[in-house]
């Protein structure tokens, strides 16, 4: 079994599909300008076909850099979830951290930035998409931008 079976729905199908091909895209409301976060992997928006802001279905594809910048974080030292069976393939090496990227674009991110060290990771440090491949799809992770 795919571990994505379980998180790649209809509603967030174009959101995975181009990561599998390491560009990041987000829907924006055509009524408001709202740019919409990725979509929830658990859930997610009672009804996802709706504008959060205006309740428009109006809404259009766009690909979005992925730039952004490290609002704020938190270092796991120990594992919270065992990463067992259909997720093991999720998991980072200790430690890790799990932070909230402010997108150029507008909406925040939940991820991780990976290749940087514990006493190197700073609230505001500039980042860039890196894409992890897992299993037949990618999933979204940051790295620091180069200075």
């Amino acid at each position: 079994m795919d571990p994505f079976d379980n998180i790649v729905t209809e509603d967030s199908r174009y959101f995975w599909d181009a990561l599998r091909d390491q560009r990041l895209v987000l829907r924006r409301c055509q009524d408001c300008g709202y740019l919409r976060p990725p979509p929830g992997n658990r859930g997610g928006m009672p009804a996802p076909w709706l504008c959060p802001e205006c309740l428009s279905e109006a809404f259009v594809e766009e690909e979005v850099s992925g730039a952004g910048y490290v609002e704020t974080f938190v270092w796991y030292m120990v594992y919270v979830d065992s990463f067992s069976g259909l997720y093991a393939d999720f998991r980072l090496p200790l430690p890790y951290n799990v932070s909230v990227i402010k997108l150029d674009a507008g909406p925040r991110v939940i991820s991780n930035v990976v290749d940087v060290e514990m006493e190197a990771l700073k609230i505001s440090d500039r980042v860039r998409p890196t894409f992890t491949p897992v299993g037949s799809r990618s999933i979204l992770r940051f790295a620091p931008a180069p200075k």
